[in-house]
């Protein structure tokens, strides 16, 4: 609202849907969000799991127009968590993005622990299925992707190896075809790199910034909004930004 200003900078919102309050809250969202267009848009976030799909209905119910499906893609996450192996998970992540295009669903692929995971063996082909999934797709439908650094080990570098390199990763993103409007990044702090890695994405061809007030969440947090909200006025302009927010949310 306020801090977002009329030009919807902080374009969505993003929750859980398990819990009466989750859908209470989601609810109260969606009805601001259709009096106030400029209001960030809410979404969902589920696992890309079929155990999940039942949320894929309530989604359509409620009006929700746009969820983040977790996918998983780092060899820890995808043998020893979801207990797969690549094409497995890979085959289920896009099951659940088709069941959601059949709904009028646009997807994200949140490719959790992507700074750890084997890029050329699993991402980058998972990739290349997506952007093929995409080309089947009306616009409004084509699936973004969630780069999430997870453990916070990406670094803002162009010279660090993969699959560490914020600057490397995007551009092997783009790459393989996912343009830089529906490409974002989630990044964590456990050393300390949250915003630093955050412009860096932003000044190498990604988009979308993911960001939580005061840096709250997992552990050490993702990058506040605030703060990638004043980075962003000194690279774009206020763009009807309202920084005096940032003072009432503190």
């Amino acid at each position: 609202g306020k801090l977002s200003g009329p030009n919807q900078v902080i374009s969505n919102t993003e929750f859980f849907l398990y819990s009466d309050n989750d859908i209470e809250t989601v609810t109260a969202c969606l009805e601001i969000h259709e009096e106030n267009p400029s209001f960030p848009e809410p979404t969902a976030w589920i696992r890309g799991l079929r155990d999940d799909a039942l949320y894929l209905k309530l989604m359509q119910h409620l009006g929700i127009k746009e969820t983040g499906l977790l996918s998983s893609c780092s060899d820890y996450h995808v043998f020893l968590k979801l207990k797969k192996n690549w094409r497995t998970a890979a085959e289920e992540y896009l099951s659940m993005a088709k069941m959601a295009a059949e709904r009028e669903i646009r997807v994200r692929f949140h490719l959790e622990d992507v700074t750890r995971a084997n890029l050329d063996d699993f991402v980058l082909p998972f990739i290349g299925m997506i952007a093929r999934f995409a080309d089947e797709l009306s616009e409004d439908l084509k699936p973004k992707v969630r780069l999430c650094d997870t453990m916070g080990f990406g670094l803002p570098y162009p010279s660090v190896a993969l699959p560490r390199s914020v600057p490397k990763l995007i551009h092997k993103i783009r790459r393989e075809g996912i343009p830089s409007h529906r490409l974002e990044w989630h990044g964590h702090n456990d050393f300390h790199m949250v915003i630093a890695n955050a412009v860096t994405a932003w000044l190498y061809g990604c988009d979308i910034l993911n960001g939580t007030l005061l840096g709250f969440g997992e552990r050490t947090g993702n990058p506040p909004i605030e703060a990638a909200i004043i980075m962003y006025r000194s690279l774009k302009g206020a763009n009807g930004t309202n920084t005096e927010a940032i003072t009432e949310i503190a």
